[in-house]
């Protein structure tokens, strides 16, 4: 071939591999932009106490997830959660594991998810012990963690709380509370490259009563509404439902990296699901 020939031959395909490459990158930018909107399957654990049942509530009436699977003692029901003959109940199902002590003979149930989302835990006036403790908040949380990831989950979702601290950044001061948990942040934190460990107050308006969560005393002070006003503020409280909407939005519709937000960002977060929300409901109608 004459070399006159050889530079516009050249260029010619130069243009078409581009082209092609062009292509294939905007149908993987579709891709991502459709999977990052639609088809969120969830597997939650924890889903029956004051957060994390609100949690379920909001994942079965979100038109982005398409399944969610919830890990639980003893059978609930749909209707536990969710009693709306408009919400897309088929996506929902139960797997129950009686003895969470041999959660790690459940592998299935963490299979085919996309996160997961932790809510289990105690309060620790109800504990006997550190060991306890561990095992109820960490614990059982690793064994999810570790066969969500394996099965392809990439992020997370955990209902930490305030004063909580890594444990690099325990000292001599720090409470049971935030010494477990802080170690449960960090397992999610460097098993899932996405996520939230959410960090809240005081949490308000729990579906059975926020003094029967707390128990003693204390929970009958709270009954009273003493304390409602905390809610009110950036740093002090927070709505169990706007809780739940920003663990839903940091680890189920838009996760960013693995990281801890404290009481003022979860109410940030949670305004952010609501536009979100209605942006989808607004495009389902079009």
């Amino acid at each position: 071939m004459s070399v006159r020939y050889i530079v516009p031959v050249a260029l010619a395909f130069a243009a078409i591999a581009a082209y092609q490459l062009w292509e294939s990158d905007k149908s993987h930018i579709a891709f991502m932009q459709q999977t990052a909107a639609v088809s969120k399957r969830v597997v939650v654990m924890g889903g029956t106490g004051g957060v994390g049942s609100q949690v379920v509530r909001l994942l079965i009436k979100d038109p982005r997830v398409s399944q969610v699977t919830a890990i639980v003692r003893s059978a609930k029901g749909v209707k536990f959660w969710v009693d709306d003959p408009n919400a897309n109940l088929a996506k929902f199902k139960e797997y129950v594991v009686a003895d969470f002590d041999k959660l790690d003979q459940h592998e299935d149930a963490f299979k085919g998810h996309d996160a997961l989302i932790s809510c289990v835990g105690m309060y620790t006036s109800r504990v006997k012990s550190e060991e306890e403790f561990l095992k109820v908040e960490h614990d059982y949380a690793k064994v999810a963690a570790t066969f969500s990831r394996k099965h392809g989950a990439t992020s997370f979702g955990y209902l930490s709380g305030q004063g909580v601290q890594k444990p690099k950044n325990v000292g001599v001061f720090t409470p049971m509370f935030g010494r477990v948990k802080g170690r449960a942040e960090e397992m999610f934190e460097t098993t899932f490259p996405y996520g939230i460990s959410a960090r809240p107050g005081g949490i308000f308006n729990r579906p059975g009563g926020d003094g029967a969560a707390v128990g003693g005393i204390w929970g009958k002070i709270i009954d009273t509404g003493a304390f409602n006003w905390m809610a009110k503020t950036d740093s002090l409280g927070i709505d169990s439902m706007d809780l739940a909407k920003s663990i839903v939005q940091g680890a189920v519709i838009a996760p960013a990296a693995s990281a801890s937000v404290e009481n003022d960002g979860l109410k940030k977060i949670a305004r952010k699901y609501d536009e979100d929300l209605a942006k989808a409901l607004a495009e389902t109608k079009k």
